[in-house]
């Protein structure tokens, strides 16, 4: 699924979105999303993973290391930049990017 870039929290959400679905979607990756951030996979289920404390730490977790930035951006068809600018747009960074 290739989300549209907009500047804006909808776009910013679908993202978060699409990298959770990239995460569980790899063995090995989620795994290690739950052993670096913390959560659960019980947490995987509306209304948590909507909400953006979440997705923003989906998306740490995507930003972590350039290799796997590199990955998910090549599997979603987005420039590497995308989850930047979709992370800063969940913490409520409304500024032009």
């Amino acid at each position: 699924m290739m989300v549209k870039r907009e500047n804006n929290l909808d776009w910013a959400v679908a993202l978060g979105l699409q990298a959770l679905a990239h995460i569980v979607s790899e063995p090995g990756l989620y795994e290690e999303f739950f052993e670096l951030t913390g959560f659960s996979p019980a947490e995987l289920r509306p209304p948590r993973i909507e909400q953006r404390d979440f997705l923003s730490s989906v998306l740490d977790f995507i930003l972590l290391t350039d290799t796997r930035l590199l990955d998910f951006c090549a599997v979603a068809g987005i420039n590497p930049s995308e989850p930047l600018r979709a992370r800063r747009l969940l913490a409520g960074d409304s500024g032009q990017f």
